[in-house]
């Protein structure tokens, strides 16, 4: 009886291993099939990544820009209509 948790201890390194090297294999597996869904996809050329990239670009950048004439808008005219009741 005296050796039972002794060997109990000297077990644990090695279930902490497996479950360790288990856990990291299911976490690093491709369950959403992304992988298969990128080999399929077509290759695509450098000069079509720069087109998206700055596409995006100009969206994120009109979009600034409809945001300064709202902020100014609501500064410049709302506000004052809210707070005097006339322009």
């Amino acid at each position: 009886m005296q050796n039972r948790p002794k060997r109990n201890l000297q077990s644990v390194p090695g279930l902490l291993d497996k479950a360790a090297s288990s856990l990291f294999r299911w976490v690093t597996t491709d369950h959403s099939g992304i992988g298969k869904m990128r080999k399929l996809m077509p290759k695509r050329r450098f000069l079509d990544e720069l087109l998206d990239i700055l596409v995006c670009l100009l969206i994120a950048l009109f979009g600034a820009v409809l945001q300064v004439f709202w902020i100014v808008f609501l500064i410049a005219y709302a506000i004052p209509f809210l707070i005097f009741g006339h322009f």
